[in-house]
């Protein structure tokens, strides 16, 4: 990701329009999905990963950080026209947090298994929803 700067999302939105231009450009009659992970926790981002130790207003930045990117993601797609898996909205609590039942135990930023297999059934879905592979 980018550092969360004045035109970090528009950065981020032009970086997947050139990924997905190149990808048709050089790959005819590709097909392309455009994923979002699971949601962040912002209060526990990082607890247990060795080497970080983030304060609650960091894990709170980080996070929100992170949302908007994944946000800005799945705009993308949209606009695009383009396959969605999303596992970011489905894995958000009702205060709009990342659910801990998806989210690694041990460092909590990667997923766990719950959180692979929420994440692997929504490109899954969106495989057979768009018949790409027919």
């Amino acid at each position: 990701p980018y550092p969360f700067d004045d035109g970090a999302l528009e950065k981020h939105w032009l970086a997947l329009a050139r990924i997905v231009d190149t990808l048709k450009a050089r790959i005819p009659g590709v097909k392309i999905i455009i994923a979002a992970t699971i949601a962040p926790n912002s209060k526990t981002f990082g607890d247990g990963a060795p080497g970080v130790s983030f304060g609650a207003e960091d894990k709170w930045k980080r996070t929100n950080v992170i949302k908007q990117y994944l946000d800005s993601t799945i705009k993308f797609a949209i606009s695009q026209h383009l396959p969605l898996a999303d596992a970011y909205h489905p894995s958000l609590d009702r205060n709009a947090d990342g659910i801990l039942t998806y989210i690694n135990g041990g460092d909590h930023i990667h997923y766990s298994d719950a959180g692979r297999t929420l994440f692997a059934q929504k490109v899954t879905d969106a495989i057979i929803a768009n018949k790409l592979l027919e």
